[in-house]
């Protein structure tokens, strides 16, 4: 399996952030904690990424 490219997180976290207009549920959880929520939708995300 290949590393994700730069081009694929960024889409994957503008997918997210896109939702979040749409699916106040979505939006409560990023805001909550946006690392558990933006690794639980397939964005990667490293220890210490903010």
């Amino acid at each position: 399996m290949s590393a994700p490219t730069p081009e694929g997180i960024q889409s994957k976290t503008l997918q997210t952030v896109a939702r979040c207009w749409s699916d106040p549920e979505i939006k409560q959880r990023l805001i909550s904690n946006a690392h558990a929520t933006l690794s639980a939708e397939g964005r990667p995300m490293h220890s210490g990424s903010h």
